[in-house]
């Protein structure tokens, strides 16, 4: 507002307003184009504030007056009252702090600020660190910042480390490498990347605990949390944990996926593994794993579905104890060189032939006022005597070793069979009334058409002892495709009448199996990688053949081991198929096949009948097991039985001077050649 002196002014005066965002130097600045700022507006003599609006005039923080027209200029007082508006911005982050925003109130514009990052204080294994971040923006040829910072937590980190998950299939986790000199940890998930000692680790949340293969911890204090622990081995199962005190593991709950435990024995006490909250609850699971000189307790339950297990007692009465729950022993090779007791049932439901359990004695109530062991699938003991579904008392088990039973006509188990073929052996108890029979057989069928008769007299001159058990052993070769579908086995007597219960199973089920127990079996762990490949292989067959009626084969697999390869035509050029010399007339090659059944086969097709002729591999040797006929048409001779790991071996027919050079390789090449486009015979170019 200006309050003009009006005796004294010049009639032709008038002020002249500037604005910018910088301040001034001098007066001198105002007669510069360059450093005046913007014009504003101008007041005539005898104008005041109020008959000149800057409102919708841009806002700055700084103003330039000087005088206009000609002549002195005489004023009272000039007043400028500013927009209650602040410069200083309200910012806005992410919450990663990888971007923010800056709000100005005086324009009423938000812009976007760059961010730029740095470690203020690196994290050591048990300090913590700090990360600094710093966002900026420029407005109006002014710099504005602002400062977050983010705590980087002690220790050090290691992204994708793999374990073996509670289904035994493989996962990767990033998990915080634990070090000698740490003895308290929070929560999350943890690895131990090589040999150390610890005097203890206590944590103050959940723990996933990764221990990796051929590491060795020590523990002479022990592991302790306030909430639940679950332990992983990796795929060999050699990571250990090692006791030399009276602790291993104390948690509220306990779930052990894998990994050695090794306690310490000193007369009749060993360490102990402990799920338990204050003494009232707390459930300790086993999936699997090696346990020595080890007792287990549970506050609440104690579940074991597999591993290997020497368990003693210490200073409680039982070696396997569960405080206020049930013990439920369902799998895995188990020892127990004092009391099973619990405070509920013991439960026994060991099905597999290689199962077994031994007890010095069992103290189960299972609330009928008798000390009871609940028996839920039968028992044999290596007297022989069989111990039937149902309660038994404890004093009747103590000091026996119990292995499955399986009556006659039933299926005892499965086994895989990747003799150059792809078959899944049936394991079957039989009675002398069905060895005698010459007409007795087993049907395996399915619903997408499988319909195969193995009968007894060919299979009863092989008996197989697993266990207790004398077991017959009924092959059935699986197509590729077929991995994922369900196959139903059913034995008929003489009279074709159904014997016992059919049993149903696929060829995927049991290489999961397989696979979940390859750390408690040498042959299952050597069989792995070529029963994943065989799974791959399956799923490519299955969408090659459109036959997509089951889950894949491979989704029993970790979606990382669902890989095919990626095969190129270059890598399989030298495989092309050679044809040399003139052929017998009307006698020329034709083509191939590959024929990818249970066994996989190659044929060579031929216009008409060739005579005369040899078979050799490109090893040189002379081949036998070759087949010859006639399919649509056209005369063929097949390359019978071809082992996986000769697939990548050609085969010559010659007859005098000519000669045809070609095996599976030489299809995979032009199949690429022909068809590379193709994902779905591609994939089983590459699974090949």
């Amino acid at each position: 507002e200006v309050d003009w002196n009006m005796q004294n002014t010049n009639a032709k005066a008038y002020i002249v307003f500037y604005g910018k965002d910088t301040p001034y130097e001098s007066p001198l600045d105002l007669d510069d184009l360059d450093t005046r700022g913007e014009y504003l507006g101008s007041l005539v003599k005898g104008e005041t504030r109020s008959d000149l609006d800057f409102y919708d005039a841009p806002r700055y923080r700084y103003i330039g007056i000087r005088p206009g027209g000609s002549g002195a200029m005489y004023l009272n007082s000039i007043s400028i009252t500013w927009e209650n508006k602040s410069y200083d911005p309200e910012w806005t982050w992410a919450d990663d702090f990888s971007s923010a925003s800056a709000y100005f109130e005086a324009s009423d514009e938000t812009l976007a600020a760059t961010v730029t990052s740095k470690v203020s204080k690196a994290a050591t294994d048990i300090e913590e660190g700090e990360m600094e971040y710093t966002a900026s923006v420029t407005y109006r040829g002014m710099e504005f910042t602002n400062v977050k910072t983010k705590v980087i937590p002690a220790g050090i980190f290691e992204d994708d480390v793999p374990y073996v998950d509670e289904e035994g299939k493989l996962n990767y986790h990033r998990a915080r490498v634990i070090t000698g000199k740490m003895t308290d940890i929070g929560s999350g998930w943890f690895v131990v990347k090589e040999n150390i000692l610890l005097s203890r680790l206590d944590s103050n949340g959940s723990v996933n605990l990764i221990v990796c293969d051929g590491v060795t911890v020590t523990l002479s204090g022990g592991i302790t949390a306030n909430d639940d622990i679950t332990v992983y081995g990796q795929t060999e199962g050699t990571g250990t944990l090692k006791a030399t005190g009276s602790l291993f593991l104390r948690a509220p709950d306990i779930t052990i996926n894998g990994g050695a435990f090794i306690g310490t024995q000193q007369d009749n006490d060993c360490s102990l593994i402990a799920a338990t909250d204050a003494g009232l609850g707390g459930d300790l699971v086993i999936n699997r794993g090696t346990f020595n000189a080890c007792k287990l307790r549970g506050g609440g339950s104690v579940t074991i579905n597999g591993g290997t297990i020497n368990a003693i007692r210490n200073d409680y009465e039982n070696a396997i104890e569960s405080s206020y729950g049930d013990i439920n022993i369902n799998g895995g090779k188990i020892s127990s060189a004092d009391a099973i007791g619990a405070n509920g049932t013991v439960n026994i439901d060991i099905s597999d032939p290689v199962d077994s359990l031994y007890s010095v004695s069992y103290k189960s109530y299972d609330g009928s006022g008798e000390e009871n062991v609940n028996i839920l699938h039968d028992l044999i003991d290596s007297e022989g005597n069989i111990y039937g579904e149902g309660l038994h008392p404890c004093s009747e088990l103590a000091g026996k070793t119990l292995t499955p039973y399986y009556e006659n006509s039933q299926c005892a188990g499965l086994s895989l069979s990747l003799e150059g073929d792809i078959g899944i052996n049936c394991y079957m108890g039989l009675s002398e009334e069905i060895l005698n029979s010459d007409n007795a057989f087993v049907l395996f069928y399915s619903s997408d058409d499988l319909y195969t008769e193995i009968y007894v007299k060919d299979v009863k001159d092989s008996p197989k002892t697993i266990g207790q058990n004398t077991l017959y052993v009924f092959k059935l070769n699986v197509n590729a495709p077929r991995m994922s579908s369900p196959i139903t086995a059913q034995l008929y007597d003489n009279n074709h009448r159904r014997v016992g219960e059919p049993f149903t199973f696929t060829v995927s089920d049991y290489a999961k199996y397989l696979i979940d127990h390859s750390n408690e079996n040498a042959e299952f762990k050597k069989a792995v990688p070529l029963v994943k490949a065989m799974l791959n292989y399956g799923t490519a067959a299955e969408t090659y053949f459109d036959f997509d009626y089951y889950e894949p084969a491979n989704s029993v697999l970790s979606p990382g081991e669902r890989t095919y390869g990626d095969v190129t035509k270059s890598m399989v050029e030298s495989h092309k198929t050679v044809v040399i010399g003139t052929a017998p007339e009307g006698c020329g090659f034709y083509g191939s096949a590959l024929h990818l059944e249970s066994k996989t086969s190659y044929r060579f097709f031929f216009y008409d009948q060739i005579n005369g002729f040899t078979v050799r591999d490109s090893l040189g040797r002379e081949i036998k097991n070759y087949q010859k006929g006639w399919s649509q048409g056209m005369f063929y001779i097949e390359i019978q039985n071809i082992f996986a790991n000769n697939l990548d071996i050609d085969y010559t027919i010659t007859i005098g001077d000519y000669s045809v050079t070609s095996g599976p390789m030489s299809y995979v090449y032009a199949v690429l050649d022909k068809f590379g486009s193709d994902p779905g015979k591609v994939e089983l170019c590459d699974v090949v």
